[in-house]
């Protein structure tokens, strides 16, 4: 087994969640109930902002090879979650923003005494908004793995998802990380649908092979090695037979044989 096993990127997936929505309440609660009868805004604010701050430090991203284990479609599948430093700050600020808005205590609105001074409807179009930050803020707690790969191909998360077979990407595979290890670069059937704009050359200014065209998949927000995401890419469109055993223990060792061994 791999040093970096999959159910250890689960559990970190995990543990951020619940670091975030631990901390984004506590963000939430301070917002709302802390009044600022000190007179000192500058000092309120800061605090709000040490939380999520902290919080990017401590979940900063840590991208090493491999990937947790996930499902798409009720199959097993490999897949690469939203890389928490990203997605658990900023839950923190969306909760923390909402309870900025709630009508209530000395910290809601900002202001000491603005909800008083606020008409009925003012107010709740605040709650409203409030509301929705909330809301969002569980929507990015909820988010499923970005990426996902398949006994049937690449899976991108989106609305809707897309799941590009692997016999849509050329022969060779992807051409590997760029410079700032942000995105990798994809050739694929031009046409396909997925993986963003079609680009007539890479960032090297090559061009696609015929019937072929370039996408740039970005990882920004995803937490996965790009090299290793490239290599893994490439070893299934070249290893037909090893593509039923992915997302399961078996399929790990194999697919860590074959993907760090490829040049």
């Amino acid at each position: 087994m791999t040093d970096v096993a999959p159910e250890v990127l689960a559990r970190l997936s995990r543990r951020s969640r619940v670091v975030a929505a631990v901390l984004g309440a506590v963000g939430f609660l301070y917002a709302v109930l802390v009044p600022l009868l000190s007179g000192r805004p500058a000092l309120f604010l800061a605090l709000l902002i040490v939380l999520p701050v902290g919080y990017a430090v401590i979940f900063r991203r840590r991208r090493r090879p491999g990937f947790a284990f996930g499902h798409y479609d009720g199959q097993p599948a490999f897949a690469a979650p939203l890389t928490p430093s990203i997605g658990g700050a900023l839950v923190i600020v969306l909760l923390e923003a909402a309870g900025l808005l709630v009508p209530a205590g000395g910290g809601g609105l900002i202001l000491p005494g603005a909800a008083a001074a606020l008409p009925v409807a003012a107010l709740l179009v605040a709650s409203a908004v409030a509301v929705l930050l909330v809301a969002a803020a569980v929507a990015v707690l909820r988010t499923p793995p970005l990426l996902r790969l398949t006994a049937e191909g690449l899976v991108v998360t989106g609305r809707p998802n897309r799941l590009i077979p692997w016999d849509a990407f050329a022969p060779c595979g992807p051409a590997g990380p760029e410079m700032g290890r942000d995105a990798i670069w994809l050739q694929a059937r031009a046409g396909t649908r997925g993986l963003g704009r079609e680009w007539a050359t890479d960032v090297r200014g090559r061009p696609p092979a015929p019937g072929q065209a370039w996408f740039r998949l970005r990882l920004r927000a995803v937490l996965v090695d790009p090299e290793f995401l490239a290599r893994s890419l490439r070893t299934y469109r070249s290893n037909p037979r090893l593509r039923p055993a992915i997302g399961t223990a078996e399929g790990v060792d194999d697919l860590f044989g074959f993907a760090t061994s490829a040049v």
